[in-house]
């Protein structure tokens, strides 16, 4: 065979090669898709890995800091109602007891500070201190008068039972998403579960550093987002229920009065 001739079926086969098309499968068909979807999975597998290992090394660390601090306490249950905070309940032998409080006096003021909500209370109670004495002003039937409270320290024995029902929410949530993680709703599942766990085991101690600020917020936020992941698994497994289906939009409104209640806090 002459070289012309055999140059000539050599491009010509290379050129019925590179026409042919594909087969289905190859190329940039699904298999982009499905790497892209096996790398988003690979993604929140990583990302939830390191979202629990932080949460326990910070429940440990918590605990163990919780053990060393102790939280004033004035032995009153304090309701906030139009406005006002007003004592609803009064131990009997708790501080604000045998200092005078009674069932329904409102407190109008600690230290001569004004106090309006719960949380501006336990601000003046932590930066008063355990042992130490809190001027109350209360007013009782128009009647204003002050009452010297000693603080003494909280019984926090109800934390470690709340720990315990954190660690059954994470057990509970792990042996689902490693049993069932290609099922429909784990992952959701899961992430109730961790904030569950952050809920119940994240304790502030009051001293107010940039550790104990972690955990405070981490605490309030997980406590308004635990219903709304909630209820949103509820209305999406094992499927979206019909009137989701139509309006999608109605899953946001479950944590919208989360987000509210959280400003509210926040502006507080």
């Amino acid at each position: 065979m002459e070289p012309d001739v055999a140059a000539k079926l050599l491009i010509g086969s290379q050129w019925e090669l590179s026409s042919t098309p594909s087969p289905p499968g190859r190329g940039s068909g699904p298999v982009p898709k499905l790497m892209n979807r096996e790398s988003q999975v690979r993604f929140v597998a990583v990302l939830l890995f390191l979202l629990t290992v932080a949460a326990v090394i910070f429940a440990g660390f918590n605990f163990q800091k919780e053990r060393d601090s102790a939280v004033p306490d004035d032995g009153v249950w304090w309701i906030e109602h139009d406005g006002r905070l007003l004592a609803d309940r009064v131990d009997p032998n708790g501080p604000g007891a045998k200092a005078g409080v009674k069932p329904n006096d409102q407190l109008i003021a600690v230290n001569g500070q004004e106090i309006k909500n719960t949380p501006g209370l336990v601000r003046q109670l932590y930066n008063t201190g355990v042992w130490s004495k809190a001027t109350y002003s209360l007013m009782r039937q128009s009647v204003t008068l002050d009452s010297n409270v000693i603080l003494v320290p909280a019984d926090r024995s109800l934390n470690n039972w709340l720990r315990l029902i954190a660690l059954i929410y994470l057990g509970i949530g792990v042996y689902v998403l490693l049993r069932r993680w290609t099922a429909p709703g784990s992952t959701h599942f899961y992430i109730f579960c961790l904030v569950s766990f952050v809920a119940y085991s994240f304790k502030y101690t009051g001293k107010l550093n940039d550790f104990d600020w972690t955990i405070y917020w981490s605490n309030i936020v997980a406590w308004v987002l635990q219903p709304a992941l909630f209820l949103h698994f509820v209305l999406t497994f094992p499927a979206r229920q019909q009137f989701v289906r139509k309006n999608p939009w109605l899953l946001a409104l479950a944590y919208v009065p989360g987000a509210v209640l959280l400003g509210r806090h926040i502006v507080a």
